[in-house]
């Protein structure tokens, strides 16, 4: 899911890069501005990075090396959440009982996920090489 004609395009060259034919077939590549729509299917597996810094954090990087990245691809609201939000009314609706969502994380505290996601949804928090929590794994319980 993109909601960038120009990001979309880019996603379908790095996993034609990537991925043989049969891969690549099995790809949905959407082009949804989730914050006003709805998906139309169910899905076995959803991947988002959605924009996840909080207005301090971007005061704080602001004349960084990321002032070249659109802000949209960045900015997740005041609290860095408002995304994920959004997401997580998605993924109650259009999730298979036995599928996945896997998502990047901000630096926000775990428990701030724990109270977003619904109860009905299993969180799994992973760590990178810097042991932060970086990856978020929903599925359904």
């Amino acid at each position: 899911i993109e909601i960038d004609n120009n990001d979309l395009r880019m996603a379908r060259i790095n996993a034609n890069d990537l991925l043989d034919e049969n891969e690549y077939r099995l790809i949905k590549f959407l082009k949804v501005y989730y914050v006003r729509s709805s998906l139309i299917k169910n899905y076995d597996l959803i991947i988002a990075n959605p924009p996840y810094l909080n207005q301090n954090e971007m005061n704080l990087i602001k004349n960084g090396p990321v002032r070249y990245e659109p802000i949209k691809a960045l900015f997740g609201g005041k609290d860095g959440m408002d995304f994920y939000r959004i997401i997580n009314k998605l993924i109650i609706k259009h999730l298979n009982p036995k599928g996945i969502a896997i998502m990047e994380m901000g630096n926000q505290d775990i428990e701030i996920y724990k109270e977003i996601f619904s109860k009905e949804l299993s969180l799994t928090f992973k760590k990178d090489q810097n042991n932060k929590y970086r990856c978020l794994i929903i599925s359904h319980q």
